[in-house]
């Protein structure tokens, strides 16, 4: 079977467990420890843990398509362009790079509103509501890429790890509107501004590559910067 075979599994997200999501939000607010952050705020992120599973409706988009070529930093896919000098030097590394899968995931938009409507009286449950938002985007947006590697594995496909608009040398405002033209994820109520910045706000985007052999799951060694993002 090659890429024309690939099917499309549905995706069932599971929750994080509520203990590791409190520490996780703990270390993300800045406090290296739940001990360092001190009996009040760590009450007050047990009772955000509790408000945020009632008012996130996580969702998932996803499409792949074929990789037709790359160069001059960028790569070409039917139906969406990834303008990237570092992805597109990376993909000269892989053997036989084939498909471009691309994802969106969001919390929806309950946990924006909620943010809004806590920020001027109750700042910190805001700010931690805020942190807890980025942390689960995050945990979904894992099991998002968990779920496309393993297709892609399922076909004798390696893939890279995601990457998003915004990240490494791929702009932000063109990174989007290419994911956005591809995938058009109106469909789970994702949209974006003129800046390219995605409403509902926690949510997330990416593409992954699946080639045959890759030997290197993403350009960072080819990369110069120091950046806080920089994987091994």
């Amino acid at each position: 079977m090659g890429f024309t075979d690939m099917k499309e599994n549905r995706l069932k997200f599971s929750m994080p467990d509520p203990d590791a999501l409190a520490h996780d939000i703990a270390r993300q607010a800045g406090y290296r420890s739940v001990d360092h952050a001190g009996t009040d705020v760590m009450d007050e992120v047990i009772t955000v843990c509790e408000d945020v599973f009632r008012i996130i409706h996580p969702e998932y988009v996803f499409d792949k398509t074929s990789l037709d070529s790359w160069e001059d930093g960028t790569i070409y896919g039917e139906g969406i362009t990834i303008r990237s000098g570092n992805w597109s030097a990376l993909l000269s590394c892989m053997e036989s790079p084939e498909i471009i899968c691309s994802f969106a995931v969001t919390l929806g938009k309950d946990i924006d509103r909620e943010i809004a409507v806590n920020q001027d009286l109750f700042m910190l449950h805001a700010y931690l509501l805020d942190v807890a938002g980025s942390v689960l985007a995050e945990h979904f947006a894992d099991q998002a890429e968990q779920h496309i590697s393993g297709i892609l594995d399922g076909y004798g496909y390696q893939s890279t790890k995601r990457f998003s608009p915004g990240y490494c040398d791929w702009e932000l405002k063109d990174g989007q509107t290419n994911i956005f033209g591809f995938l058009k994820p109106d469909s789970i109520g994702l949209r974006i501004d003129s800046s390219g910045l995605m409403i509902p706000k926690k949510s997330i985007s990416a593409a992954i590559i699946g080639a045959h052999v890759i030997p290197h799951k993403t350009p960072c060694r080819f990369c110069e910067s120091e950046c806080d993002y920089r994987r091994g």
